[in-house]
C-alpha cells in the first residue's frame, strides 16, 4: 500500500484507542517500524498532533479524536459504494480487484454506517450491537481493533463432534471432481470422521478415489494428538501453520509442528507431509526473503517434508510469481 494510505490506516488506528506502540503500528500496517516515525512526521505536517509517552508502557496517542469525520459516509452512500462492487463483480471488469480494494479501505475506516456493524465489529472496549439479517447481538469487546467481514475466529478447545459437508462444501468437491482435479486437501481434519465424509460424496459422485490424492490439513491440537488414524486416511497431510499458532500459542506451535514431522516420518515415512503458512512472508512486499525464511526451508527439506504450500505470498503479495520460482529454487538447491 502506498505512504499516503498507510498513514491513515495509521491515523484510523490512532481514533480507535487509546495508546499504540510504534511496534504494533508496523505489525498492523506490515511496514519497517522506521517507517511509522515518518507516517507520524507527514501526519504532525498535516496538522494532527500526535504524542508519545516513553518508557515500558510507552506508546502513541492521538490528542484529538475528531480527525477523518470528513471521511465518513451516510448509510446510502455507504451501501451505494457495497452495491456498486457486487455490481462491478458481475460486470467482468478488468480493474474490479483494484476497486474492491478501494472500496474495501473505505467502507474499514467508516464506523457509523448500517453497512459497517453488519460486517465488522469496531470497539473502543464497550460494549456494542451488531445488527446483521434484523438480528441483533451483543459482544463484549476485550482489546481495540477492527474485525473485518470474512475473517475467522480461532477458539482453541472447540470441538465439533458430528461435522458434515455443508453445501459449499460439497459445490466445492462436485466442481473439482468435474474438473478433473487430483488433490483434494480438507481443512481442520481432527479425525478419520472428517475424511471419512469426503470420501463417501466423492464416491456418491462417481469420483474415482484411486487416482485423487486426500491431504489432511491439522492446524489444531486434537488434530496433532489424533495424528496416527488420520494419517492412516490420508494419502498425507498438511501441518497448517497459520491456524495451529492461534490455535497452540505462538511459542508452543513450534515444537509442535516439529514434533509432528518427526513423528510421521518415522510411522509414515511415505506419506506426504506439506508444510504450509509463513514460509517467504518477506516476499509479500520485496522480491528477497529474509534469512531466518531461508534457513527455515533448509531445515524443513532436509527433514524429509516432500512439499511447501504458500499461503499470502500468492493470494495477497506483490509477487506470487517470483514467491514460486523462489521456493522451487530453493527446494532444489537444498536437497541433499
Amino acid at each position: 500500500m502506498g505512504k499516503v494510505n498507510n498513514a491513515l490506516r495509521m491515523l484510523a488506528i490512532l481514533r480507535s484507542r487509546k495508546k499504540v506502540t510504534r511496534r504494533e503500528l508496523a505489525e498492523e500496517l506490515e511496514v519497517d517500524i522506521r517507517q511509522i516515525t515518518r507516517y507520524k512526521e507527514d501526519l504532525e505536517y498535516a496538522g494532527v498532533t500526535i504524542t508519545e509517552s516513553r518508557g515500558k508502557y510507552g506508546g502513541y496517542i492521538l490528542e484529538n479524536k475528531d480527525y477523518l469525520l470528513n471521511l465518513e459516509l451516510s448509510d446510502k452512500e455507504n451501501l451505494a459504494l457495497s452495491k456498486t462492487k457486487d455490481y462491478l463483480k458481475g460486470q467482468g471488469v478488468h480493474f474490479y480487484n483494484d476497486l474492491s480494494l478501494a472500496i474495501e479501505k473505505i467502507l474499514s475506516i467508516n464506523p457509523k454506517s448500517s453497512n459497517y456493524f453488519s460486517e465488522n465489529i469496531y470497539s473502543k472496549g464497550r460494549r456494542i450491537k451488531v445488527n446483521q439479517q434484523e438480528e441483533s447481538k451483543k459482544w463484549l469487546i476485550i482489546n481495540d481493533g477492527i474485525i473485518r467481514g470474512g475473517k475467522g475466529c480461532n477458539i482453541p478447545g472447540i470441538y465439533f463432534e458430528n461435522k458434515e459437508l455443508t453445501k459449499k462444501d460439497k459445490k466445492s468437491l462436485k466442481w473439482a471432481i468435474e474438473n478433473n482435479i487430483k488433490i483434494i486437501s480438507q481443512s481442520f481434519v481432527e479425525n478419520k470422521r472428517d475424511i471419512d465424509h469426503i470420501r463417501k460424496y466423492i464416491c456418491e459422485i462417481n469420483g474415482d478415489l484411486k487416482s485423487i490424492k486426500l491431504l489432511s490439513k491439522i492446524e489444531t491440537n486434537l488434530g496433532v494428538d489424533n495424528f496416527k488414524e488420520i494419517i492412516r486416511y490420508s494419502d498425507g497431510i498438511i501441518i497448517a501453520r497459520g491456524d495451529l499458532i492461534p490455535e497452540c500459542g505462538l511459542i508452543n506451535s513450534v515444537d509442535k509442528e516439529f514434533d509432528l514431522l518427526l513423528k510421521v516420518k518415522k510411522y509414515e515415512k511415505e506419506k506426504e507431509v506439506i508444510i504450509a503458512t509463513h514460509i517467504l512472508d518477506n516476499m509479500r512486499k520485496g522480491i528477497i526473503p529474509n534469512i531466518n525464511e531461508l534457513e527455515s526451508i533448509y531445515t524443513f527439506v532436509n527433514l524429509g517434508v516432500t512439499g511447501f504450500l504458500l499461503a499470502s505470498e500468492t493470494s495477497i503479495g506483490n509477487y506470487p510469481v517470483k514467491s514460486v520460482e523462489m521456493l522451487k529454487m530453493l527446494i532444489n538447491l537444498y536437497k541433499k
